[in-house]
């Protein structure tokens, strides 16, 4: 398998890979306001975070680390989860909505 990494939310609106001894390897994704929630899938194949700027961000983690950005909360975004096999990814916000991507 590939190398383990930690992801942590930072207060510059950015999250930061770490290596599982604590050495630094690089910068994962940069929000316009604070980082609400980080959730990896069972697979460990994605990570999403969720930010104040109303959006959900899903990076593919590997090679590419390709980002999507998802848009349809009206208010910031407190949490998201994966389902148990990996497929869904729900989000919810202060609009008091749950959306199931």
């Amino acid at each position: 398998g590939g190398k383990n990494i930690v992801a942590i939310a930072t207060d510059d609106n950015t999250i930061q890979a770490y290596t599982s001894e604590g050495a630094p390897e690089g910068l994962l994704m940069r929000f316009t306001a604070p980082v609400t929630y980080l959730a990896v899938n069972p697979g460990h194949t994605h990570l999403a975070a969720t930010s104040c700027d109303f959006s959900v961000r899903v990076l593919e983690l590997g090679g590419a680390s390709r980002a999507v950005t998802l848009h349809g909360h009206e208010a910031p975004v407190l949490c998201a989860r994966f389902d148990p096999r990996g497929e869904y990814l729900a989000s919810s916000s202060c609009d008091g909505t749950v959306r199931i991507w």
